[in-house]
């Protein structure tokens, strides 16, 4: 094999070469003309590009859920939910704002300003007020409706950020919209009213507030068929029912509130989901029934019954919603009707959504969650009072549904102060109700077993009795301190929210005694060991608790926590005629009882609709 030979052709020589010779020193003629040659090319190229325009490239809707747009003329997401596909246009750059829009900003700047000098000076007089709101700038037309008083946030004293539920004093919200007529009569109702901005989760229909009945809360003087009323009702909503039954974004609601202001009512779901919200703001704000309450509430389900079925989350909202208004009518049956079709559209869009895989945000995936515990509760508690009631296939998917176990108050620490005390509230209620559902269960069993001697001391010293207990001492700790709960009745003005839950607690322990206290009446000449007896106190001191409670808070409840409260009550009454039990009541058990009866009658009684129990 022969020695590997290096080359040495005349090309490699010609290249050694060629890297051993030094370079000449560049030509500055030559690396000028080259600069300014390129400096013409970028020139040129400047002034031949197009104008970058400012288009949106997205419709209103992908904006605010943050999602991928097609553009137009319809994008995919609007095409599948049957959506008006808008897009935003701009007339001028951003970075240039016109002479309209900053003189829109210092009238909106202004306007702000005269209300806020206006909350510190003295009333005025009629005429003063009148000469003022002619001076005012609005924006109306010729008919004298000011549209954009109310489309704008800055001009209307609501937030800027829909997302922002920070509470806003009532004086703000009803000062800044032009509803009411300028005389100090209606001024004084304003500044004097109860409901302020520390008590608006509150509700009026007290014992103390009934004589003032005869002078009217600014809150009845909104209009369920103008327009102009629809944001004040909306803030009203989210500030009393929204914490009580949190089911639709925020966001959702002002983008459903501020189209049907700006189009009117119209045969569409949106104009049907804000009626049912502003006729909850009113029910919720006021113990009085508007007059116009049941044809505005007529003309909205017609409208909805005419509309087709859509198997959309939105839909089934809109069925909730009116099932909560005939709920807090205490028209029952009504009630279930809308509810069931409502918890039947919304397992048909899970089931559907789950067979197709669609892809879903957090913020849906969290709606979807909430509303299906929201529904999931309150289809428990119709068909568990009303046993003749049947239920829908939603309680099928429970499983599927976790719920975060307690209140975890670092995995919401992200949000706001005003919703993340919201959603605490939300968890903690649903997994109190799912405590009272499991004691609820434990004592139908020991009802329907055959009574005998043993009885009470099994339900007493039952291990499924004391895993119940001990869940619901482990709740009652684990309640966040930033929710300003505590299970005692509070003195304070009363939250609707902290009642219910309040009242839901102290329910719950009173279950837990009720078949002990039920075994014992039937049979006081009976000897019973130290449990029963301390299952006896515990179950007789729960239930005063909770009639103290209903007494001194005094808010309106439900017809169906008002059933329950009036069970315990006729329970503990019949403990009073006993008289080996005497003594272990409290000296004022007949005038709490008599009490708490009264108020639940007047509250259950009063109310328009359908009674399914009897009150005597």
């Amino acid at each position: 094999m022969p020695a590997y030979e290096p080359e040495t052709n005349s090309n490699s020589s010609l290249r050694q070469h060629a890297i051993l010779l030094p370079r000449d020193p560049p030509d500055p003629n030559v690396e000028t003309a080259f600069r300014h040659h390129a400096e013409s090319l970028r020139t040129v190229s400047r002034k031949r590009r197009a104008p970058r325009k400012r288009a949106s490239t997205a419709c209103q809707r992908c904006r605010i859920k943050k999602l991928k747009c097609e553009g137009r003329p319809i994008c995919t997401y609007c095409q599948k939910y049957g959506a008006e596909c808008t897009y935003q246009t701009w007339t001028t750059p951003a970075s240039v704002p016109s002479t309209a829009f900053l003189l829109e900003r210092i009238a909106a700047l202004e306007e702000k300003l005269e209300g806020l000098s206006s909350e510190s000076q003295p009333l005025r007089s009629p005429e003063q007020s009148i000469q003022e709101s002619d001076t005012v700038p609005t924006t109306g037309d010729e008919n004298g409706n000011h549209q954009e008083l109310y489309l704008t946030p800055s001009s209307s004293g609501l937030p800027s950020n829909p997302i922002d539920t920070s509470p806003i004093p009532i004086t703000d919200v009803l000062g800044h919209h032009n509803i009411f007529r300028s005389d100090q009569v209606v001024s004084q109702n304003i500044h004097e009213s109860p409901y302020t901005h520390e008590s608006r989760d509150a509700s009026p229909a007290g014992p103390e507030s009934e004589g003032n009945n005869a002078t009217s809360t600014p809150f009845e003087r909104f209009d369920l068929h103008d327009t102009a009323d629809i944001l004040p009702l909306m803030e009203l909503y989210l500030e009393l029912v929204c914490p009580l039954f949190p089911m639709i974004c925020d966001v959702y609601l002002w983008e459903a509130a501020s189209t049907v202001v700006a189009t009117g009512f119209k045969n569409d779901l949106y104009s049907c989901m804000v009626s049912f919200v502003m006729l909850l703001a009113k029910a919720y704000s006021s113990s009085s029934v508007d007059p116009d309450e049941s044809s505005v509430f007529s003309e909205t389900v017609h409208r909805l019954s005419s509309l087709p079925v859509q198997l959309t989350l939105d839909y089934a909202h809109t069925q909730v919603l009116c099932s909560l208004f005939l709920l807090k009518r205490h028209r029952l049956l009504e009630a279930w009707h809308w509810l069931h079709a409502g918890c039947t559209t919304l397992y048909t869009v899970i089931k559907w959504e789950e067979t197709r895989n669609l892809y879903k945000t957090d913020v849906e995936k969290n709606t979807i969650l909430r509303t299906y515990w929201i529904c999931h509760n309150l289809e428990r508690d119709l068909t568990s009072e009303i046993d003749v009631l049947p239920s829908s296939r939603l309680s099928e998917l429970e499983d599927q549904m976790p719920l975060p176990l307690g209140c975890d108050e670092a995995s919401l620490s992200h949000l706001e102060k005003t919703r993340r005390i919201k959603y605490l509230f939300f968890l903690a209620d649903t997994s109190l109700r799912s405590i009272l559902a499991r004691i609820d269960g434990m004592c139908s069993e020991f009802k329907a077993s055959p009574v005998s001697s043993q009885w009470p001391g099994n339900v007493a010293l039952s291990p499924v009795a004391v895993e119940l207990k001990s869940q619901l001492a482990a709740w009652d700790k684990n309640v966040p301190p930033s929710l300003d709960w505590s299970p005692c009745p509070s003195e304070n003005i009363p939250s609707l929210i902290r009642t219910r839950l309040r009242l839901l607690y102290w329910l719950a322990q009173f279950r837990l005694g009720e078949p002990v206290v039920i075994a014992v009446v039937g049979n006081t000449r009976a000897e019973f060991n130290i449990d029963v007896w301390s299952s006896l106190m515990h179950g007789l001191s729960s239930g005063y608790t909770l009639a103290r409670t209903l007494v001194r808070e005094g808010v309106q409840i439900d017809a169906i926590m008002g059933k329950r409260v009036l069970a315990a009550i006729s329970l503990l009454e019949k403990t009073l005629d006993k008289s080996s039990l005497q003594q272990l009541q409290p000296s004022d058990s007949r005038e709490i009882l008599e009490c708490g009866r009264r108020l639940l009658k007047e509250q259950l009684k009063g109310a328009s609709g359908t009674w399914p129990w009897e009150i005597t």
